[in-house]
């Protein structure tokens, strides 16, 4: 504080465009780091929406209808399909179903090869009024039968 000034003839006057190319300088970097952090958030908001999006898919496909058919409504039929047992409209969407859905696919396969073994939760010991007055049993229990 107390120092002596010193004069500024070791100064030399800047050349022309110098301050400004400093300024644009420090705008430049004062830009790229509101960008990264407005960016950052957006880009996690952006992954986990893609991710919720995809989980959705998922469990909105376990009851899609391929060929005209719920999975629920295929595992319901399976055993008189493998036994040539259904009417040949039923048994072509049911054939389609197959194609279309990996999971019933190779339940029929299984089934078919005589490899299939059927559990207690397959084949629950409801009463048929009882399974209608519960919404949605078939499709919880055709889910719980790709398990």
């Amino acid at each position: 504080m107390n120092r002596p000034q010193s004069t500024s003839d070791d100064w030399l006057p800047c050349e022309p465009g110098t301050l400004q190319q400093i300024a644009d300088q420090q705008r430049r970097k004062r830009r790229i780091a509101t960008t990264r952090r407005i960016a950052l958030p957006v880009a996690v908001l952006g992954l986990l929406v893609a991710v919720g999006m995809n989980i959705g898919s998922r469990s909105a496909s376990e009851h899609k209808h391929h060929g005209g058919l719920s999975c629920a409504e295929f595992a319901a039929h399976i055993e008189a399909f493998a036994k040539h047992q259904v009417d040949p409209g039923l048994a072509a969407k049911m054939l389609q179903h197959a194609d279309d859905c990996p999971r019933c696919q190779q339940k029929l396969h299984a089934l078919q090869s005589g490899t299939a073994q059927r559990d207690a939760v397959t084949t629950p010991s409801w009463s048929s009024p009882l399974r209608q007055a519960i919404p949605g049993s078939a499709d919880m229990l055709a889910v719980a039968d790709r398990r």
